[in-house]
């Protein structure tokens, strides 16, 4: 099959897309098994509290029976026994909330080595897609503050924004003037970008 010079950069173009389209899947997926595993960890520290709360009044329960059985003779065995059963499901509790606690703590370290995994995929997604966006040819170009570039082909992508070359010379361009759909495409998140200065 042969191109024209009109078509060359097509093939190109579409292997890009694919590439960012399966980036994004698996992004996706990442940020799904870590918003999982954080549901699970809350569950389990309110599980945790809860099973806090009923050890608690399952202590003071017992100590209130303790209390009467020393002032009552007669109906001593019948509280005996229940200060038994309190003790048992007390000690049930105690047994299921260190179970919990120790699942809550896999979980917190499975979050944490998720969270690191997203973020060596995020840094070598954003590395391959700026790289390939490098010869890129845009068209038109207008900034947030109305700005207009022509002839627009990117020359490089950096952590700051983009620098590119149009019909009237070449260009820095910061990340807060693109439009959302740059921003999000090169992985420019607000948080990590420099303050323009005016």
């Amino acid at each position: 099959m042969q191109f024209n010079d009109d078509q060359s950069g097509v093939p190109t173009f579409m292997v890009g897309i694919v590439i960012l389209v399966m980036a994004g899947v698996a992004l996706s997926i990442l940020v799904d098994k870590r918003a999982k595993a954080s549901s699970e960890f809350g569950d389990l520290q309110k599980e945790i509290r809860v099973n806090d709360e009923l050890v608690g009044d399952l202590k003071f329960q017992r100590e209130e029976r303790a209390a009467l059985l020393q002032k009552s003779g007669g109906k001593r065995r019948g509280q005996a026994a229940q200060l038994v059963e309190l003790g048992q499901q007390a000690k049930s509790l105690k047994q299921q909330s260190a179970t919990a606690l120790a699942k809550s703590r896999e979980l917190s370290s499975a979050i944490t080595s998720l969270e690191s995994e997203s973020l060596r995929y995020r840094n070598a997604y954003r590395q391959k897609s700026w790289a390939m966006a490098v010869g890129e040819k845009l068209g038109t170009l207008k900034l947030k503050s109305g700005r207009e570039y022509e002839g627009v082909t990117i020359s490089r992508v950096t952590e700051a924004g983009l620098e590119i070359s149009h019909h009237s010379g070449i260009a820095r361009i910061p990340a807060q003037e693109l439009d959302r759909t740059l921003r999000e495409r090169f992985q420019f998140k607000n948080q990590e970008l420099p303050k323009l200065v005016k």
